[in-house]
Formats: structure tokens, C-alpha cells, sequence
């Protein structure tokens, strides 16, 4: 028990990612691994035969899908998501 007379562990780990209750906190991180899985996953929609992504738009090579169009909208429904979770466990 060196170094842990008074503390509790577990209460230090909790205090640790305290910040994982914050709507924002969870959506960045949803964002970021939303943004690498569909980067590696490259999926026909948003990249083309190149693997580059396409262009936002309506045509001949381009896409209303656009990996930004796409994480960003992720990004605010889990926001939402996350926010009425949040307000709801509150209560």
C-alpha cells in the first residue's frame, strides 16, 4: 500500500476522465474515429478509383457525400445524442 494510504484508487481514475462527461468531449472523440475508419475504409461514395477524395457537388466525378459533408453531420448528430443523453441521466 505505499503511496496510497488515504487516496482510492478507483476514485482517482474517475476524477481522471471526468471530462468524458461533457457532450463535446464525446463528440470530438466520436469525430476523430469516425474520421480515420472512413478514411482507411475509403468507401466508393466519397473516394474514387484513385483513392483521392471527390469533390462536394452534383455532376460527373462529384458528390453530395463528401468525407466532410459526411463526418460533420455525424459529428452534430452525436452532439445531439449526446447532449439529450446527458440531460436525461441528470435528472
Amino acid at each position: 500500500m505505499m503511496g496510497f494510504k488515504n487516496n482510492n484508487i478507483f476514485l482517482t481514475l474517475i476524477k481522471m476522465f471526468e471530462f468524458l462527461t461533457s457532450p463535446v468531449w464525446n463528440t470530438i472523440f466520436v469525430f476523430i474515429t469516425v474520421s480515420v475508419v472512413l478514411y482507411y475504409w475509403k468507401p466508393g461514395l466519397m473516394f474514387d478509383d484513385q483513392n483521392e477524395m471527390r469533390s462536394f457537388g452534383i455532376g460527373n466525378g462529384k458528390t453530395c457525400f463528401s468525407f466532410s459533408v459526411v463526418t460533420f453531420t455525424i459529428a452534430m448528430i452525436f452532439y445531439i445524442l449526446f447532449t439529450i443523453v446527458m440531460s436525461l441521466c441528470a435528472d
